[in-house]
């Protein structure tokens, strides 16, 4: 497996995290049709292991592929036409910059949505390098403010920053700049309400906020807009562009707890019945014969002549048939 190189936080600018107060925050997905719904708060019970909830991945992307295929319809949704795998276990999320202006965007997000009381995103990115380009990996919200996992400007290239909404922004700067290897980012919640962002592991932003309601996964990246006048740009500006890479995505949330199996009820065995006869060890329960009727012995006893059911019922036997 990719590992990711370790990203070492400036001793000077390692946290500076703003949060604000924020009553309740709903993550939703914005115009997608499916959703994958999992055990509301408080609906079921939960899957643990040392106390803490069982985590499933049910979702992820290695982007496996020729050089050039598209990424997977069945599991994104692409804007943009520079979207490809570039045959090494990589999609490639390329944008230029746009004429008259407007600078040029490009990404995909999950066609599915994703719900659950506790759970993790990651995903391991190679953010783009050059001037004013910015690289996103967020989830999509609705009915409440979008989640940054991470988001990266060309221009402070060292410096990820991860945000809910406008309530909570945080940022780790390092020594070296992000484009230069990949990293994992993640996201952790859990039903106490802690929301916690990590970079290659370890974190570095906390929030106190709920979230339970759906998201959709979301990779962009965004260039800068061009000059406006086409006959002016060199062949070198024309060639330019920066691409994000993607190593993987992968989605896990809160396992539902199997319901407890009980052991099946075995059906009373009858014994079988047997002829009375002297000098035998009964038990209570067993069943004999006595011409031509069926008797259960009530207590244990040594069978003696004179001791027949007839004679002895209901004392030592019960008529059964």
């Amino acid at each position: 497996m990719r590992r990711a190189r370790r990203f070492v936080p400036s001793h000077a600018r390692a946290r500076e995290i703003r949060t604000r107060p924020l009553v309740t925050v709903a993550v939703a997905a914005v115009g997608l049709a499916t959703a994958v719904w999992l055990p509301a708060r408080f609906d079921q019970a939960s899957a643990t292991e040392n106390g803490r909830p069982v985590l499933e991945q049910v979702f992820a992307d290695e982007f496996d592929g020729a050089r050039g295929d598209d990424a997977d319809s069945g599991k994104w949704s692409a804007e943009g036409r520079a979207i490809r795998l570039d045959g090494e276990g990589h999609l490639s999320i390329s944008a230029r910059g746009g004429d008259r202006g407007r600078s040029a965007e490009a990404g995909l997000q999950t066609t599915r949505t994703f719900s659950s009381p506790s759970g993790e995103v990651e995903a391991r990115v190679k953010v783009a390098d050059g001037p004013s380009v910015r690289s996103v990996f967020r989830l999509l919200g609705a009915d409440g403010p979008d989640l940054d996992v991470m988001a990266n400007s060309g221009d402070r290239s060292a410096v990820v920053r991860a945000a809910l909404g406008e309530d909570v922004d945080g940022r780790l700067e390092g020594d070296e700049s992000l484009a230069e290897d990949f990293h994992e980012y993640g996201v952790r919640w859990s039903l106490d309400g802690d929301i916690v962002w990590t970079l290659d592991g370890d974190e570095f932003l906390r929030a106190d906020r709920d979230l339970t309601e759906p998201f959709a996964v979301s990779l962009e990246m965004t260039a800068p807009s061009g000059d406006g006048d086409r006959r002016s740009r060199t062949r070198s500006d024309r060639s330019q562009a920066t691409s994000m890479l993607v190593d993987f995505v992968r989605v896990s949330v809160e396992r539902e707890a199997a319901e407890p199996t009980k052991p099946p009820t075995a059906e009373p065995t009858q014994p079988a019945a047997k002829a009375w006869a002297p000098f035998k060890q009964l038990k209570a329960g067993d069943l004999v014969t006595f011409r031509g009727k069926t008797y259960r012995v009530n207590e244990d006893h040594t069978s003696l002549p004179g001791w027949e059911p007839p004679a002895l019922t209901p004392d030592l036997f019960t008529l059964v048939s």
